[in-house]
């Protein structure tokens, strides 16, 4: 015979529970075997209870639902997530019980809300029908809704926001002992649902001051422009009323970099679980690290809440001719997210290992969204090109691009077209050119708007740059010390460079490729190269002109020009449409080279040596040394008291044609007798070509006794002495002056701040006078020095005397 007996008693939790059969036959009772058993352990866990699900990616033990664990989906670790789409359209996840509950019991809890395609990087917007209800129970069985997130409520972001619930006010009582759930259900769309640090709490019946976030970073941020803002949360965490008072305000030693907005009235009380909102923006106007505080005071502790402020001004100006191909960053760029979708223009992967930016689509919602450039500096009724490339996902699905220009970075300042890309299809990038001519000189931005409908899918911007008319730029990155770069048709000519052996394996050579850009008479194209040192590099030009160039300008910025020729060391290819040569010399700088604009066309003129000396009567010696002369005519001197060659004066009455042969050399001498003490002098050279075309030198700048006294007839001197460097600060010419007593030998001296000597200088004078020497920042090789503090010394006899001058590059 079976039997089936069932107990509704509720079991106490880790008890052993022991029973035996008796049967009755008539009057005789007969006992059966005792049998145990055990109930289950206390599942309910007592406040307060935090659960950050860090333990596992299963859910914690008497954690029930549908929801998963996974270390990508919580704040900083695991989180609970479940993706919500279509095929799966609700889910919910259950406590374990917990308890008991007091009269000021909470729960909190993080989450968001982010899109399924790009994840986690474009938040999703919820929705009619998107919604989260927080739901409690004290029999496991029956749930009542307490709270309800939904679109209502939610701010769209990529960010986990924080909710608190209270929970004692919801149809329980003190002691209840209760079970959570959160039930999500899906409106649209294909997203996730993270959830993360579930806490229950108790929280005090005296008022509790929480400020969130207790600081702000707010990193780098262009000079000039206004960051977002962040937003702090001030709060009641406790019972009772919390009353701010005096105003929340800035203070510290940059308050002025930051921007408070406050819409609060004060006093402010707030009650249990109640919040009030500012925020703070940073808007640095000058470079370096900037520090505030945001200050609360409350009526509890009668003390300042300070919560730093923190931010750093840079300057990511941009200066014409530019290029960002977006392979390492946007710093200095505005993303504006005008339509608040939590979707952003990002610089992200396009094909590996390519990068571009890109915006993804809204299921709902039109785009809206801009990336602006930093500051760039124009200048009136010059014309400027502007390139960049596009393209879309799918063909399936049109992308809307506008491209504008304005004075600031907004899109209400964005207000020439220059642009206008309506349902754009191609899936492979296009090449794309504007033109400006702004009509007024000062700081511009570009912005790329994107505008296209909602459910579209993505869309790229790559490789843009702005140069002067008729020139461009590119980049490549070396691989071994080998790179080949394609330029764009500049001038309907198309150049290649091909550099191997480059000393830097990796290095990011950027090509800056223009025509007649160049102050050299019969300038061609020209290409800079920059971004790394070119020292021993092979360099083959493949110039594609259509004749064989009588000769190639180059130098090592900022140095002289030097000639290539067929027959110049290191050259291995020279004809109509190559050029290979070996750099042999150091090359720290940019390396920029000049062809000739047409066949037979020469470079006339380059020189290696151009000064201007005080000599003893105080008068000034004009020296220059022409390394090549071809199809010249001569030079004239210019002169002027202020630096403005268009007001110079011509010092020379006839055409100076005729120099010393100094081996390859010619070397030239001129010297001013119009000049007075205590004045400064500007001096310009010009280099008169065959045709009449000109080239000009300079400005030298020459200081004669002290400028700030009245200028007079030069004088012998009575002293001797070394006066300051003029001008100091200097970049990168300097005139150390000195005068002397008597004749005799000079040793002028430069030390860096090691101790190292770096140039000497030797003069022997057979008079007393006033002399100086111009020295151009540059060591007994040649090399340009760095910036910094620098010490010259004067030997002459028995005077000794040293003075410090700075060079500022």
């Amino acid at each position: 015979m079976k039997a089936n007996i069932t107990h509704s008693s509720n079991w106490p939790y880790s008890t052993t529970i022991y029973w035996t059969v008796f049967t009755l036959n008539g009057t005789q009772e007969v006992q059966g075997t005792e049998w145990s058993f055990t109930t289950a352990a206390d599942p309910t866990r007592s406040i307060p209870y935090l659960e950050t699900f860090d333990a596992s990616t299963s859910l914690p033990a008497n954690w029930t639902g549908s929801f998963s664990v996974s270390s990508s989906h919580g704040v900083s670790s695991n989180g609970l997530y479940k993706n919500l789409y279509s095929y799966s359209t609700s889910a919910y996840v259950t406590t374990p019980p917990v308890g008991p509950l007091t009269d000021n019991t909470t729960l909190q809890f993080d989450y968001r809300y982010v899109e399924f395609t790009g994840y986690p990087n474009t938040a999703h917007t919820l929705v009619a029908g998107d919604k989260l209800e927080i739901q409690i129970s004290t029999d496991g069985t029956t749930f009542t809704t307490i709270h309800t997130i939904d679109s209502s409520n939610h701010i769209t972001s990529t960010s986990f926001a924080t909710c608190s619930v209270p929970i004692t006010q919801a149809k329980v009582s003190q002691g209840d002992i209760i079970k959570a759930k959160f039930l999500a259900t899906r409106g649209g769309g294909d997203y996730y649902l993270d959830i993360d640090n579930v806490y229950f709490r108790h929280i005090s019946a005296e008022p509790a001051i929480s400020i969130t976030p207790e600081s702000k970073s707010f990193g780098e941020l262009q000079i000039n422009t206004v960051s977002s803002a962040q937003v702090f949360t001030i709060k009641n965490d406790g019972g009772g009323t919390l009353t701010i008072n005096p105003a929340i305000e800035l203070i510290g030693a940059n308050v002025d970099q930051f921007q408070l907005t406050d819409t609060n009235s004060y006093p402010c009380e707030l009650g249990s679980g109640e919040t009030i909102t500012v925020s703070v923006a940073f808007a640095p106007t000058s470079l370096g690290e900037k520090t505030a505080s945001l200050t609360i005071v409350d009526n509890l502790s009668k003390t300042e809440h300070n919560i730093p402020l923190t931010g750093t001004g840079a300057d990511y100006s941009i200066s014409v001719p530019y290029l960002n191909d977006f392979q390492s960053n946007i710093n200095g760029w505005t993303i504006l997210d005008v339509n608040n979708d939590g979707k952003k223009w990002t610089l992200t992967e396009e094909i590996s290992p390519n990068k571009a930016m890109k915006i993804v689509y809204n299921p709902s919602l039109t785009m809206d969204d801009w990336f602006i450039t930093p500051p760039i500096s124009l200048t009136k009724d010059t014309t400027y090109n502007i390139r960049y490339e596009y393209r879309v996902e799918s063909d399936t699905y049109p992308e809307n691009l506008g491209v504008y220009i304005g004075s600031s970075p907004t899109p209400a300042a964005l207000n020439t077209l220059l642009n206008d890309h309506f349902e754009i299809s191609n899936t492979t990038f296009s090449l794309e050119q504007a033109t400006f001519t702004p009509q007024t000189t000062g700081i511009y931005y570009i912005g790329f708007h994107g505008y296209s409908d909602a459910d579209m899918y993505n869309l790229y911007v790559d490789n843009f740059r702005i140069t002067f008319e008729n020139s461009d730029i590119v980049s490549g990155i070396a691989s071994g010390g080998n790179v080949s770069i394609i330029i764009p048709p500049v001038h309907s000519i198309s150049p290649t460079i091909d550099i191997s052996n480059l000393p830097q394996s990796d290095a990011t050579v950027t090509v800056i490729a223009g025509y007649a850009d160049v102050d050299l008479p019969n300038a061609g194209l020209s290409l800079t190269l920059t971004g790394t040192s070119f020292s021993g590099a092979i360099i083959t030009i493949n110039h594609n002109l259509g004749f064989v160039p009588a000769q190639i300008a180059y130098r090592i910025e900022p140095g002289t020009w030097n000639l290539l020729t067929s027959s110049s060391p290191g050259v291995s290819n020279w004809n109509e449409t190559t050029v290979t040569f070996t750099l042999s010399g150091k090359a720290a700088g940019d390396l920029c080279f000049v062809f000739p604009q047409q066949e037979g066309q020469t470079l006339p003129v380059t020189l290696s040596n151009f000064t201007a000396v005080v000599t003893s009567e105080n008068f000034v010696n004009i020296a220059w040394m022409a390394e090549t002369e071809t199809n010249h005519s001569g030079y004239n001197i210019f002169r002027n008291e202020a630096k403005d060659l268009e007001n110079a004066v011509k010092i020379n009455a006839q055409l100076i044609d005729k120099g010393t042969a100094v081996g390859t050399q010619i070397s030239y001498l001129y010297t001013d007798f119009e000049v007075y003490t205590n004045m400064v002098y500007y001096y310009w050279l010009e280099s008169v070509a065959l045709d009449g075309t000109s080239q000009f030198y300079g400005p030298l700048t020459v200081t004669i006794g002290d400028p700030t006294q009245e200028p007079m007839p030069p004088s012998v001197p009575m002293v001797t002495k070394l006066y300051n460097a003029f001008p100091n600060p200097f970049n990168p010419n300097t005139n150390i002056r000195y005068s002397l007593k008597e004749a005799g030998k000079v040793k002028i001296e430069i030390y860096n701040m090691k101790g190292q000597r770096i140039k000497t200088f030797t003069q022997e004078h057979n008079s007393p006078g006033y002399y100086q020497v111009s020295w151009d920042g540059r060591d007994e090789n040649g090399r340009s020095v760095a910036s910094g503090i620098y010490l010259y010394r004067l030997t002459t006899g028995k005077y000794t005397s040293a003075k410090k001058m700075v060079l500022a590059k």
